[in-house]
This record gives C-alpha cells, structure tokens and sequence, in this order.
C-alpha cells in the first residue's frame, strides 16, 4: 500500500495590523543591490528580499505571504538531514556569509604558504580549511551541558524517534524537581484537586527555577495556583516583572482578535502595560505554619505574591482563588504531582 505524503496548506497574502500601531497601510519596499549585499554576508537573511515598511510610524517588517503548513510524517532516509538541521540550530557559535569569506582568505594565504613550504596542493588544502572551520561551529553545538530536559541529545532523538524522546523528557524533567536544590512550596493534603508539575527557567545550562500547580491554569472559571521557588539572580528579577507577567497573562485572556491581528494586539498590549503604574501591598501568608510577609497584587481574578529571600524567591500566582485560602507546606513528596502530569499528558 502507498503511503499518501500529501499535505494540505492554506496562504493569506493579507497584511496584518502594524505592531507598533495598529495601522493596516503598507508599502513593499526592495533594498538595493549594496545594501542587501552587505545585509546578507552579515546576518545571512534572504538576499534583496523584500520588506513591508508601515506609512504611518515607519515599521519595517519581512514582506510575502504567510503560509500554514501541515506537512505529512518525513520518510526515514531523511532523518540524518533533519538531524544536521538540529545540530546547525543548537549551535551555540553562529556563522554568517562573511565568516566564511574571511575563512576563505586566510585559507587561501594557508594554502599557498604549504604549497610553497610542503608541496601540499592549494586546491585541496584549501576546501579542508572551510571544512574544518564549517565543523568547528557545529562542534559548538556540543560545548555546553544544560540541566534542560529538552537537551541536545532528546531533540536528536526526537529525529528518529518521537515517542522515546518525549519519554526521555519527562524522565528528565521528574529527576529535575527531584533533585531540586531547593524547597518547593505547594498546598496541604487538604487540597483535594489536582495537583501537576509546572514550569522550569534554566539560565546558562543551569536550574533557576521549578513551580507546583494546583487546580487547572487553563481553566476560565476554576480555581487554581502555582508557586514556584528559584534562586535569587541579584539584578536579574524584580517587582516589575512580576506585575508584568501578571498583568500579560489577564489581558491575554481578554484578547478577541483574529489569529493574524494577534501579533499586533499583543504588542500593543505591551505598550500599554508598560505605562501602567502597580499598586503592591504587603499581605501575610503561612509558609509551614508561620505567617511570612509577600508583595501582592492583584488584577481582576488573578493575583500574585513574592517573597524574596537571601537565595531563594518563592512567588505565588492564583486565579479564583481567594488569597485567605493559601497555606503553603514544603513539599517533600512529589509522587502527586508527578503522577497529575503523567494522567494529564495521557489525556492529551
């Protein structure tokens, strides 16, 4: 039986909302020979391609049409160019047209300087050096270890088998809040929802932070909350981020735009958010059994509250959720949780 690669996509050649300001009044714009010439060997974008500049407030943004994709599964023979594709995008060193340029130069002087001193042919030391310099940034791909579940080796393993990656992943994240290296705070046995792992930060290939979920996040109407604990990173987290999150997660919410204006109603939103002034104040929360002081906010249903201590930050997020409800214990046993991500990942 023949296997039916065929896939199905659809094309808009409709402009979307300038992100800047929301105008829908563009021109396509094509750089010159120069300029483009100069723009490739230093960022390797497309070479003259055009650009949609907005008349209203002079955005420019890529111009063409935007298509969606559904491509069918790729056959087995492909697998080493999909697994090139990952090495090249993990590269932690990337090189541009005019790297290889002035790789080409000092080849060539090389080449010659062998030639003259070896005997070496230049024709064939020179394409080794472009070679060895083409590998030594993918090596780059390979220089750093990272505590991230989603590791080199899991996404060349999703190449070849998506199945056995994934499980490597949750493997990886339930050893990452294993092993944590420092409390995770959640609610008592008293909670008698559902309880899931949440989110994991990671900077430089390191933990920072890990988070407990009670209740569904996804839910309109239900309650839940998520307390999360990460290292302090002096000058790194403040207040002000935090108010951003919050305030960006409850407007997102009450985002009714067509997927094509979203882009732009976001940024807008951001800008908006910005000017906002918050209105912190200080509340009382029992963190086993003793109450501590936090910084809260809120907005409409959603709330949120941090601590920050000497190394550790422990913030709490809820939505429907009244704040005289939260008593947060250290959470020894993670079974539950794990045991909630894995019936939630079997649902989906």
């Amino acid at each position: 039986m023949r296997r039916d690669r065929s896939v199905a996509w659809t094309m808009s050649e409709e402009p979307e909302a300038c992100l800047r300001c929301g105008a829908n009044d563009w021109q396509t714009v094509r750089p010159s020979f120069w300029s483009a010439v100069r723009d490739w060997s230093r960022s390797g974008r497309d070479f003259r391609a055009e650009l949609r500049v907005c008349r209203r407030c002079g955005l420019e943004m890529p111009g063409g049409a935007v298509a969606y994709l559904a491509a069918a599964t790729p056959g087995w023979w492909t697998a080493p160019a999909r697994m090139l594709k990952v090495l090249r995008r993990r590269r932690t060193m990337q090189p541009f047209p005019q790297t290889y340029a002035l790789a080409a130069g000092a080849g060539l002087i090389l080449a010659f300087l062998l030639q003259i001193l070896l005997g070496w042919a230049w024709w064939v030391v020179l394409p080794g050096f472009l070679l060895l310099v083409w590998l030594f940034f993918l090596s780059t791909a390979f220089w750093h270890r990272t505590e991230d579940p989603r590791d080199l080796a899991t996404e060349l393993l999703g190449v070849i088998s998506p199945g056995r990656a994934l499980a490597r992943r949750r493997r990886r994240t339930e050893e990452l809040f294993r092993r944590a290296p420092f409390a995770l705070y959640g609610l008592p046995a008293s909670w008698g929802e559902s309880r899931l792992i949440g989110g994991y930060g990671t900077s430089n290939g390191k933990l920072t932070s890990l988070e407990l979920l009670h209740g569904d996040p996804s839910a309109a109407a239900g309650p839940y909350l998520g307390a999360e604990s990460s290292v302090v990173v002096p000058g790194h987290r403040d207040l002000r981020s935090y108010q951003m999150e919050l305030w960006r997660e409850a407007s997102r919410r009450q985002l009714d735009v067509p997927p094509e204006r979203l882009p732009g109603a976001v940024n807008r939103l951001e800008e908006a958010l910005r000017a906002r002034a918050a209105d912190w104040k200080k509340v009382s929360i029992p963190v086993d059994g003793a109450p501590l002081e936090f910084e809260w906010l809120e907005e409409g249903s959603a709330w949120v509250a941090v601590r920050e201590g000497p190394d550790v930050t422990v913030k709490v997020r809820g939505g429907n959720f009244p704040l005289e409800w939260v008593r947060l214990v250290t959470i020894r046993d993670l079974q539950p949780y794990l045991d909630g991500a894995e019936a939630q990942g079997a649902a989906f």
